[in-house]
């Protein structure tokens, strides 16, 4: 992949995690849900006169958003963002790819969402799926993660992606994922 197609990626990407932080304000001043973004694990090496800084990782990234629902119950989610139907599920074992480097996987995500709701709390994928047709299609959906390492029922080292009309659930026009999630709690119990 392109450096230029990796940037968009990520710009697209970090759009959508900002689109969830307005949703989780929102939520917030309805006192539906307290919710904060995960700092990521950085280290700065330096600051640069513009403000910016050189820095590097020093540890795998946590799920993007956690915090609790109204009346005690913890909740902890990443959000992903795919062009597809389906959304590749990360392999436990990562494999190579072509050119003989290590893929990225998001895996110990999944194991971090697992161990939150393994503790009681609710542990799931947010999912955008845009239309590059249209740029005013598109789904959201929630992906529960259950305590044995689960993506909405589906085990990752037998199934490579989830079909997310299929196993996902989906968000009406309207709705945020505290909606979704509070009439589907069944799913996490």
């Amino acid at each position: 992949m392109t450096d230029n197609k990796q940037r968009q990626r990520k710009k697209r990407g970090s759009g959508w995690e900002a689109e969830c932080s307005g949703e989780n304000k929102a939520l917030a001043l309805a006192k539906d849900a307290l919710v904060y973004r995960s700092q990521e694990a950085l280290r700065i090496l330096s600051t640069m006169p513009n403000g910016h800084v050189d820095c590097i990782r020093t540890g795998k990234s946590e799920p993007d958003f956690h915090g609790v629902l109204y009346g005690g119950r913890a909740v902890m989610f990443d959000v992903k963002r795919t062009t597809s139907h389906r959304l590749p599920l990360p392999q436990p074992n990562p494999t190579l790819d072509k050119r003989g480097k290590l893929r990225k996987t998001w895996w110990h995500q999944v194991v971090a969402l697992a161990a939150h709701t393994e503790f009681g709390g609710i542990g799931f994928l947010y999912v955008l799926q845009d239309d590059l047709d249209d740029p005013f299609k598109r789904r959201r959906f929630v992906l529960p993660v259950t305590a044995d390492q689960r993506v909405s029922g589906l085990d990752a080292h037998t199934d490579r992606s989830v079909d997310l009309g299929r196993h996902g659930l989906e968000l009406t026009r309207g709705q945020t994922w505290f909606d979704v999630v509070a009439s589907n709690l069944e799913h996490w119990t």
